[in-house]
């Protein structure tokens, strides 16, 4: 299969909510599109456009970490200071932050153990086709 297509696919499908949408975007058939998701190629460029998708979102997240906590020793010493809305955004920035940290952190160790399976196994696709 093409790269160019499978690479216009992952960009579609990492940008679209849908297959059927993603297809669309990619100029090709929803069936096609679903094809290559049966593609351990096409699967591996997929899960790496993800995760890089995800890694950046952390990274920005993360970076907004230190002021979230700023805000939140700002407002617990501030008596004056109506609290609400502002805790209500510094916590959400700490709780995804880590959630999202958790979640990178298990697609890594994920990503990992399908290298090893793929070392340690070899490619087991003529025993088990994804087509069955």
């Amino acid at each position: 299969m093409s790269k160019n297509n499978y690479e216009r696919a992952v960009a579609a499908l990492v940008a679209c909510n849908t297959t059927k949408e993603a297809a669309r975007v990619a100029g090709m058939g929803e069936s096609t599109l679903r094809a290559y998701k049966s593609d351990p190629e096409f699967v591996e460029l997929y899960t790496t456009a993800r995760h890089e998708l995800l890694d950046t979102g952390v990274k920005a997240l993360q970076s907004k970490f230190s002021d979230a906590v700023d805000v939140i020793c700002e407002i617990m010493t501030d008596k004056e200071a109506s609290p609400s809305v502002r805790l209500s955004a510094a916590n959400s920035i700490i709780q995804n932050v880590v959630r999202l940290t958790d979640q990178t952190e298990s697609m890594e160790r994920a990503a990992t153990d399908r290298r090893l399976n793929r070392k340690f196994f070899g490619d087991l696709s003529d025993i088990f086709p994804a087509d069955k």
